[in-house]
């Protein structure tokens, strides 16, 4: 099986039709060697190859199925956005996933996730925007992270909103993801959120300094509302009860 599957990953550049057909072929072998297949696939521009892509996004085996999304990312046709949205929402309720896959399949609904964040369309945000909800945090990053380049309030919310998720690395991705936005949402948070003390300050100054460094870019009538949230966060975060 190691053989099989070293050299299928050898194949990855070798774009001849008769290679192509091989890889194809081993898609239906040991999950390793599927999961060699299709990573070397996924250079490939065939009708072919992209259908059993999208076969292998519910391949049995969870690492098969995470490659898959990983291969199609660059591929933005309809079929394969749909069969990626399908991939993120897919198995999101645990009570009805079998105890031994609860710690895999999230996997697949994070590579999807991550896929999906060059795909256009209103149904794919929707789909980040339930994902940043997802049980697990892994997934909940990577939709997060695959938000930044989605526009519109609710968008910006769901990224506001994971400044408070329980995991660092979510709150981490969100302010990352935060970075080019303005809008009235982001002065509404830092309002409400200033004298909150459950609210760590570095997060508060992180929304609040990308803010500031993209004043010259905020709407003429929400800047002076900007520069109050602003005040308002550092009056809130430098009081004496709120020094760590």
């Amino acid at each position: 099986m190691t053989v099989r599957r070293s050299a299928a990953g050898a194949l990855t550049d070798r774009l001849e039709p008769s290679i192509t057909d091989a890889l194809l072929e081993a898609l239906d072998d040991e999950p390793d060697v599927r999961k060699s297949a299709v990573e070397a696939l996924s250079s490939r521009e065939d009708p072919r190859v992209t259908a059993k892509l999208v076969d292998a996004l519910d391949d049995p085996d969870y690492d098969v199925a995470a490659a898959a999304a990983q291969a199609l990312s660059g591929q933005q046709t309809r079929e394969v956005t749909e069969a990626l949205i399908k991939a993120l929402t897919a198995d999101t309720d645990t009570e009805s996933v079998p105890t031994h896959a609860l710690w895999r399949r999230p996997f697949v609904r994070s590579a999807a996730a991550t896929a999906l964040a060059a795909h256009p369309g209103l149904s794919v945000t929707n789909g980040l925007l339930s994902a940043a909800t997802d049980h697990a945090s892994g997934v909940r990053q990577a939709a997060v992270t695959a938000l930044r380049g989605r526009r519109g309030g609710a968008a910006t919310t769901a990224l506001l909103n994971a400044l408070s998720d329980r995991e660092r690395l979510v709150r981490n991705a969100a302010v990352q993801s935060l970075r080019d936005r303005t809008g009235p949402e982001i002065t509404l948070w830092l309002h409400s959120q200033a004298d909150n003390v459950a609210v760590e300050p570095s997060l508060l100054y992180a929304v609040a300094a990308n803010a500031s460094r993209l004043w010259a870019t905020w709407p003429r009538d929400n800047r002076n509302e900007l520069l109050s949230a602003i005040a308002h966060v550092t009056e809130a975060v430098t009081a004496p009860d709120r020094r760590t």
